[in-house]
């Protein structure tokens, strides 16, 4: 696969799937970015795909708090949107944490459909990363 600016690489495991109810029904993306210290890690689908798993990990010294978190061309903005939460009602990442935002969507996602994920992020200094 070709590569975007600020990720390395990405793989799908398995590369095929199987039918429905079997162990290879899903498949998992992992993504590598060597972009801006808050990263995604991994995106999960339930399993009745009614709900994302989007895992973030914080790369760099400082905390820094999710302020937007956008699922294809939908902008979610934490606190103020109750589709989007994350186990404790935190949103601050501490340095070298990681963080599990749920997305509750609207419509089950697709099997195999490309999602895009964007995670906004502001950290101490009201740099926006």
């Amino acid at each position: 696969m070709g590569s975007l600016p600020g990720l390395r690489w990405w793989r799908t495991w398995p590369p095929e799937l199987g039918p429905a109810g079997s162990p290879t029904a899903s498949s998992v993306v992992t993504i590598k970015s060597i972009a801006a210290p808050l990263r995604v890690g991994s995106v999960v689908a339930t399993r009745d795909r009614t709900q994302l798993k989007v895992f973030t990990r914080n790369r760099s010294a400082t905390p820094n708090t999710v302020d937007l978190l956008a699922i294809n061309d939908v902008v979610h903005v934490p606190g103020s949107d109750p589709s989007i939460s994350t186990p404790d009602g935190n949103w601050t990442v501490e340095p070298d944490r990681v963080l599990v935002v749920t997305v509750d969507l609207a419509v089950p996602a697709l099997p195999l459909a490309p999602i895009a994920v964007q995670v906004g992020a502001t950290s101490p200094d009201a740099s926006r990363e």
